[in-house]
């Protein structure tokens, strides 16, 4: 790949868009796209799913039945990979499906509760055989409750806690004026994968966040409790007791969650750290909540409002037993909103990605401008793209 450390290099064409991109084995990485009118097309529809192959740099197409635009996603303890949910069947230009569950021009069927299983395979595997593809079929193994935006966190004994998100689409998961909980917006619930007979239960903290928690930001702790941010909100819970302890609010007003889009990572673990989590937020938006709208759109022209460059670390679980609390970092170097920390092998993190101003999602409108022909970019709701990348030295000097 690149020539020199620090360097870009051009790594051949996915074919789809990597709206989710994971690693399956030290060959391949796969990734899926929302459902879109993409070029590429497969079984004589439009592609989103794909598979890169790292020493050849070659993409081969995959077959996905549902939807999984912004689905889910964590490794198993098997090796194996699930995306879970996403959203309803549509057709071209977003619209509705033509079948409601299932478009016969698409072909994609609503990926609201399906729990997709994939199992990597190698370049020496039989790439025809069904173990080598993506397992997708709801009427076999699904959701108890539809999921878009939803967390996924994996834990201890090897499940997975599916955490809030929407029922089905809209800029936040709240109504104006705010009558949470809004059934049509809101799925504030948690369950498991496999739910070994486990329900579906309400978790007050996504009440307490109402509208801004999508992708709450979770991490599983020494203790067998786990971190969970959202809104301004950061609370230790025992997911099995379904027990919340508060913790200080996030500093400056500041939003990580979608569609504020900070990046947000833990720490690398390491023996100078005593193995103990400390997680990193930087980015997102200090919008006020009024201006974050609703369901249908935000308040404001986002696409004026500056990103936040607000760095913050929260160590949850402090060894010498103080409580814990929020500690200001470095500023980014400049604003970002939709950025994403990814972790290098000597311990530092890159980011990249992301928008000077606004935030993500799209609408047709805002609660300024009124009409969809006067969005100055279409309709999305962010400017100011950032294409510097840039490394954070958690070890550096203050």
């Amino acid at each position: 790949m690149a020539a020199t450390a620090g360097s870009f290099a051009d790594g051949g064409n996915t074919l789809v868009s990597a709206m989710m991109m994971f690693l399956g084995n030290t060959e391949k990485m796969y990734i899926l796209d929302k459902v879109e009118g993409n070029q590429a097309t497969i079984n004589g529809h439009p592609a989103w799913g794909a598979v890169w192959d790292i020493a050849t740099q070659q993409t081969t197409l995959m077959e996905v039945s549902s939807n999984t635009f912004c689905a889910s996603g964590m490794h198993l303890p098997n090796g194996s990979y699930a995306a879970f949910g996403g959203n309803s069947a549509i057709t071209r230009g977003g619209a509705a499906a033509s079948g409601g569950t299932w478009d016969a021009v698409y072909n994609d069927f609503d990926g609201g509760t399906p729990i997709r299983i994939l199992n990597p395979c190698s370049s020496t595997d039989d790439w025809t055989s069904p173990n080598c593809q993506w397992f997708d079929n709801s009427a076999v193994l699904a959701l108890q409750k539809r999921r878009w935006y939803s967390t996924a966190e994996a834990l201890a004994d090897g499940s997975v806690v599916l955490i809030g998100g929407f029922v089905n689409g809209g800029y936040i998961n709240r109504n104006t004026p705010d009558t949470t909980p809004v059934p049509e917006a809101a799925e504030n619930t948690f369950e498991f994968y496999p739910a070994n007979g486990r329900g579906v239960t309400n978790m007050t903290f996504l009440y307490v966040t109402g509208g801004l928690n999508a992708y709450a930001h979770a991490f599983l702790l020494p203790s067998g409790n786990m971190l969970v941010q959202a809104n301004v909100s950061t609370m230790i819970w025992n997911y099995n007791t379904n027990t919340e302890n508060y913790l200080p609010n996030m500093p400056n007003n500041v939003v990580r969650v979608y569609p504020a889009s900070g990046a947000v990572a833990m720490l690398p673990l390491t023996p100078a750290n005593n193995w103990n989590p400390t997680i990193l937020f930087c980015g997102g938006s200090d919008m006020t909540d009024a201006d974050w709208g609703n369901y249908s759109f935000p308040a404001i022209d986002t696409w004026n409002y500056p990103a936040s460059q607000d760095c913050q670390r929260l160590t949850p679980e402090p060894l010498d037993g103080t409580a814990p609390a929020y500690e200001a970092d470095d500023f980014m170097l400049e604003g970002r909103t939709m950025g994403q920390f990814i972790i290098l092998p000597d311990g530092t993190l890159l980011v990249v990605n992301g928008g000077l101003n606004g935030t993500a999602g799209y609408a047709p409108q805002t609660g300024t401008t009124l009409l969809q022909g006067d969005m100055p970019f279409g309709m999305s709701l962010a400017s100011g793209p950032v294409g510097t990348p840039a490394i954070y030295n958690p070890n550096a000097p203050a």
